[in-house]
């Protein structure tokens, strides 16, 4: 026999969907990009559930969100929400931009550390 679901449950997988959708909008990409059907998807809401772990594991890539963050809304990461807008953004670049923009950045820390080295010398 099937245990109930309690209001607690129905309300964190209504916050879930929420979540889903604040990101997601409509739910065409999730389905192009995944092997979830939207009938799946549908009864899903309807029935106040989460997916399977490796459905929302799926759901999350194409969000670029974790799991976590999808089921409570917390991220354990340690990224800002503007580091992860950075993210958001360089994960749209092809893999030579993005190595174009991971050499700039790397070019600015050595000059940094350079001129840390010429003003700590020069206030000695």
């Amino acid at each position: 026999m099937k245990r109930k679901r309690t209001e607690w449950e129905k309300g964190e997988a209504d916050r879930f969907w929420e979540r889903y959708k604040d990101i997601a909008g409509e739910d065409t990409e999730i389905l192009k990009k995944t092997s979830i059907g939207q009938s799946t998807l549908s009864t899903w809401r309807k029935m106040h559930r989460f997916p399977g772990a490796d459905d929302a594991v799926k759901i999350a890539r194409v969000l670029n969100k974790t799991v976590e963050w999808l089921v409570t809304g917390e991220d354990a990461t340690g990224i800002t929400q503007s580091e992860q807008s950075l993210l958001d953004v360089f994960r749209l670049l092809d893999l030579r931009d993005q190595e174009d923009i991971i050499g700039t950045i790397q070019g600015k820390i050595e000059r940094a550390k350079k001129g840390d080295i010429l003003s700590s010398s020069e206030n000695a």
